[in-house]
């Protein structure tokens, strides 16, 4: 028998590139952002399914950006918005399967890394009532003085 490996790509104006794997033999694409930003997941060099994200040509496995200690193992990226926040499913410590929110770094609302006064503007220009939208770092439904207060306190690149 013949064995093959399936990989991810990205198709960009007659070019394919091979995302790769995060070592181990097979990976898959779920989303991709208006950055060209990729996730899916991958095979590790153990076989097993990790979540990762593609960017710049580099694939990041999503359980490197987690504390060590946590507990989760996240197996799946299904989505991601346009400012990075990544959607999927993993397993929780308690061993059950459950979805996640990943924001790599939450306060870098355009996406590039760097939280600086592009991101000071989004957060501005979404000020007041604003539902599920990026800028409300906090979680209220109104982007105000407590966003700012997150976006100021994480100034700079990103981890």
């Amino acid at each position: 028998l013949e064995s093959s490996a399936d990989h991810a790509a990205l198709w960009e104006t007659l070019a394919v590139t091979d995302l790769g794997t995060l070592g181990g033999t097979n990976s898959r694409a779920y989303a991709i952002n208006d950055i060209d930003q990729v996730v899916g997941s991958a095979d590790t060099a153990t076989e097993l399914q990790h979540a990762f994200v593609w960017k710049e040509g580099v694939m990041t496995d999503l359980n490197d950006l987690l504390p060590t200690d946590s507990g989760w193992e996240l197996a799946e990226a299904r989505d991601i918005s346009e400012v990075g926040q990544i959607v999927g499913s993993g397993m929780s410590p308690n061993g059950k399967t459950h979805a996640f929110v990943l924001i790599p770094c939450p306060a870098d609302l355009n996406g590039d890394g760097d939280i600086n006064a592009a991101d000071l503007a989004l957060l501005l220009g979404s000020w007041g009532s604003c539902p599920g939208c990026a800028s409300d770092l906090s979680g209220d439904d109104v982007v105000n003085a407590a966003d700012l207060a997150i976006l100021l306190g994480n100034w700079g690149l990103c981890p």
